[in-house]
């Protein structure tokens, strides 16, 4: 057994040994609390913020989260810092380390070089702190965009509720074209090499048509070329064949004008029983009035050179015909002293005036 001095002598050590701890953690605390500084900023959420995230300066942690407390339309967020100087209008921004990971603090603009200090009772207000959108936020604006876009509920009247039934109406009776197009596809889908040797075939034909017009490239743009020029031939073609129609045209006038009103009294002048006009006689006017216009010519060069030149009229021959003084009347009509009547039933016809008045509108 130890003595009663051997006890005291015990105790006295161990209370030293006490002291000395005790005082050496009171000297550990002073040293751990003069190291560090307390900082607070407000956030307008705490989403994957809490006690313990990390609090970095351009990436590297000098301190944690201690606290997060919600206040009116925010949060308070505490932090413990390792202890350096801030500056006053340093900036707290929270961080997603990724999409659903845990958020940081990032002090932007930390360094206290040219201004006043931020005093460890001030916090950093709303106005110099930022969160990022939170998975929650984007949700909620995906459902908004989708209830104005569909509409909320059996809601028909809202753009996607008219785009389908505009879609619906485009698509009402094309039901079996459809299928059969379908079915088309179908085919292809079954006998992919049929089909591809099909386009392959298509793709032959086109280089082949594609090198032959290369080879005659030269041939071809000749033809364009002279193209134009036969267009604009047939152009001044049918130009001419327009005013010779035309002529027709006016001509077509006066030979209805003979046919309906001079012809058909013409012919009632001659007699229904026989020739009027013996052929020998026919066939010698007919020789005579081949000769005239030689013999005019000859005499008009022959006379004409003077100014007292000597006109020369050409009466044509004239015919005895069976008339009546009404047909006489419609052909002096015509042309005046072309119908002498000689007896009741008889007259002089001056044919070439009669057929002259009707074609050129009177003799020349």
């Amino acid at each position: 057994m130890l003595s009663a001095w051997s006890r005291w002598q015990a105790l006295a050590v161990a209370a030293v040994v006490t002291a000395v701890l005790a005082g050496g953690v009171m000297v550990l605390r002073q040293s751990s609390a003069s190291d560090t500084r307390s900082l607070c900023a407000e956030l307008s959420d705490s989403a994957g913020l809490y006690a313990g995230n990390a609090v970095n300066i351009r990436g590297v942690k000098v301190g944690r989260v201690t606290e997060v407390t919600p206040d009116r339309g925010h949060v308070t967020v505490r932090m413990e810092i390792d202890d350096r100087p801030l500056a006053a209008d340093v900036r707290v921004l929270a961080v997603n380390n990724s999409v659903l990971a845990d958020r940081r603090l990032e002090l932007v603009g930390a360094e206290a070089t040219n201004g006043t200090e931020l005093d460890s009772d001030d916090c950093v207000p709303l106005s110099r702190t930022a969160t990022p959108i939170s998975v929650s936020t984007a949700f909620d604006s995906f459902t908004k965009m989708f209830d104005e876009i569909g509409g909320a509920g059996p809601d028909s009247s809202a753009p996607v509720g008219n785009a389908l039934a505009a879609a619906s109406g485009q698509l009402r009776g094309t039901g079996d074209d459809l299928n059969r197009t379908i079915e088309n596809l179908a085919g292809f889908m079954t006998d992919p090499d049929e089909f591809l040797a099909q386009m392959r075939t298509v793709f032959d034909n086109l280089t082949v048509l594609t090198d032959l017009a290369d080879e005659n490239w030269t041939a071809i743009t000749d033809v364009g070329q002279n193209a134009a020029t036969l267009t604009n031939f047939m152009g001044v073609l049918f130009g001419d064949f327009a005013d010779i129609f035309i002529g027709f045209g006016r001509l077509g006038v006066g030979l209805d004008n003979l046919l309906s009103e001079h012809v058909g009294p013409l012919l009632d002048t001659v007699p229904s029983g026989g020739q009027s006009v013996d052929p020998a006689v026919a066939e010698n006017l007919t020789a005579i009035t081949q000769k005239l216009p030689a013999i005019t010519t000859g005499l008009t060069a022959a006379i004409g050179r003077s100014p007292a030149a000597v006109s020369l009229g050409l009466q044509g021959p004239r015919f005895a015909a069976t008339a009546s003084d009404s047909t006489c009347l419609i052909l002096n009509q015509a042309e005046p002293g072309s119908c002498d009547p000689m007896t009741g039933n008889a007259a002089v016809v001056d044919l070439p005036a009669v057929v002259a008045s009707a074609i050129q509108g009177g003799a020349r």
